[in-house]
């Protein structure tokens, strides 16, 4: 984005103008921020455009996400259990007083499947 540099004319009605450098994206805004610092004005006039000023956008750095390695399943001590085998066991887990996320560990599922098993049929 572009702003130029705005020469404007204030008058304040005693005759006496000011003259003004006014940096804005267009005219209006350099009228209105004219009128900002002259508010009792009783004209505000844009003379000319003298020069074009790039605005460098400000870069702000992100600092980068932290790379985490996330093992959601590790397979089942007994991979010949079948699902109604995998909800009992759990079920018996649970009873023994084990955490949900070790029970997840130990059948290989996800710790909201215990959760929904323990509270579906515990």
């Amino acid at each position: 984005m572009f702003e130029k540099n705005f020469d404007v004319r204030v008058s304040l009605g005693d005759g006496k103008p000011v003259d003004i450098v006014i940096l804005a994206k267009n005219g209006q805004s350099a009228q209105d921020k004219a009128r900002d610092l002259y508010p009792g004005a009783r004209a505000i006039h844009v003379l000319r455009i003298n020069t074009t000023v790039p605005v460098p956008k400000p870069k702000i750095k992100k600092p980068p996400k932290p790379r985490t390695k996330h093992v959601f399943f590790e397979p089942p001590d007994d991979p010949n259990l079948d699902r109604s085998d995998q909800i009992i066991e759990c079920i018996d887990l649970r009873q023994e007083g084990k955490t949900h996320s070790s029970i997840a560990k130990q059948l290989g599922v996800g710790k909201t499947t215990v959760g929904r098993w323990i509270k579906q049929y515990g």
